[in-house]
C-alpha cells in the first residue's frame, strides 16, 4: 500500500486546489496566514507548508495588499516562478507527509482487530483496508 501511495504521489498531476493549499501552508509557516479561502485546518497547513519553507520556494506576491489576494493566485504565481519540473518535484515532496494518515489508519485497524478478534482477523482487516480504493 505504501509503495502504491508513493507511486500515486509521484505520478499524479497537480490538482486544481493544490497550489492554493501549498501557498497557504507556506504562508502559515511564515506567520502570514491571511490568504483566502481559509478552508484548511492548521494541521493541513503545517504539513503542506514545511516542505516549501525548507526548500525556500519562491513566494511571489502581488503589489496589492495581502488581504486582497487569494491563495489560488499566490499558488499559481509560485508554480510559474518555479517552472513545471521544480513545481512537480515540490508537490511530490509535499504530498509525502500526508501518506502517514492512510498508513496510520491501516495500522490502527490492524491493532484494534488484534485486540477485539482472533489474531488472524487482524491481517484480513488490514488487507481489506489497504486494498480499499
Amino acid at each position: 500500500m505504501t509503495c502504491a501511495l508513493v507511486y500515486e504521489a509521484r505520478s499524479y498531476s497537480i490538482t486544481a486546489d493544490e497550489p492554493s493549499h501549498l501557498a497557504a501552508g507556506y504562508m502559515y509557516w511564515q506567520r502570514k496566514d491571511i490568504l483566502q479561502p481559509s478552508d484548511a485546518p492548521p494541521l493541513t497547513r503545517l504539513l503542506s507548508g514545511w516542505i516549501p519553507a525548507l526548500l525556500a520556494a519562491p513566494l511571489t506576491l502581488d503589489a496589492r495588499p495581502l488581504t486582497e489576494q487569494n491563495a489560488y493566485d499566490v499558488g499559481r504565481n509560485m508554480m510559474t516562478a518555479m517552472g513545471p519540473k521544480a513545481a512537480h518535484r515540490l508537490y511530490f515532496f509535499t504530498r509525502l507527509p500526508f501518506l502517514l494518515f492512510p498508513i496510520g489508519i491501516v495500522v490502527l485497524l490492524w491493532h484494534w482487530a488484534g485486540l477485539l478478534f482472533h489474531p488472524s482477523v487482524r491481517w484480513l482487516l488490514a488487507l481489506a483496508a489497504a486494498a480499499e480504493p
